[in-house]
């Protein structure tokens, strides 16, 4: 089992993004060879996949089995499964050749490496649904917490420091681009900015 699939997507976004607004480098081309791969990955998979009259208990169970992390209850786990299939639906796992035993086999994968895409109605469900579920911002300011590299003072510093804007825009791109997100300018200011008031930064 691995950690849960929510915490692994949004982790995979902050490292990125919190490199960029540090001042890291971001390699284009690198990205550009991880588009084709997935691209030639979700041809394969949709191609070989039979989908049958698969139903979205079915999807659920494989999210929540493909999960595990001591941060979020089986019940918060459910409930982000829920949330996930409520905006995107069966048919959008349909059309994007996923199968639960692809789920349960890429544990670690985001929904845009499995192929699955977002409409703009898609993801204000997304939020909407997922907000039931757990406090997202203190679920964002975990994955900072990677690898014990902040002080306390300073995780709580960068939640009172984010907006809501911030946290929706940081979730749904975490949630449903994994880390194919690329960050506007004015998002990568905003976190430079909370995170330098927090000591964060450099």
């Amino acid at each position: 089992m691995t950690r849960s699939r929510i915490a692994v997507w949004m982790c995979a976004v902050v490292v990125g993004l919190a490199a960029v607004a540090c001042g890291g480098d971001d390699d284009d081309s690198a990205d550009t060879t991880k588009d084709d791969d997935t691209s030639s990955e979700t041809t394969a998979k949709a191609d070989s996949n039979d989908l049958g009259d698969t139903d979205e208990a079915a999807y659920i169970d494989a999210i929540v089995e493909a999960s595990e992390d001591p941060s979020t209850t089986d019940e918060q786990e459910r409930c982000f499964a829920q949330a996930f299939m409520t905006s995107i639906g069966v048919d959008g796992m349909v059309e994007a050749g996923v199968t639960p035993d692809d789920i349960r086999n890429e544990p670690d994968a985001s929904p845009a490496k499995l192929g699955i895409t977002f409409t703009d109605d898609q993801r204000e469900t997304l939020w909407t649904e997922a907000n039931q579920c757990v406090d997202i911002t203190d679920l964002l300011v975990s994955s900072f917490d990677e690898g014990d590299v902040y002080t306390d003072e300073q995780l709580a510093c960068l939640k009172d420091g984010f907006d809501e804007d911030l946290v929706k825009s940081l979730f749904l791109s975490s949630m449903t681009e994994g880390d194919d997100y690329e960050p506007s300018v004015e998002v990568t200011q905003q976190l430079a900015t909370v995170m330098g008031q927090c000591g964060m930064a450099g």
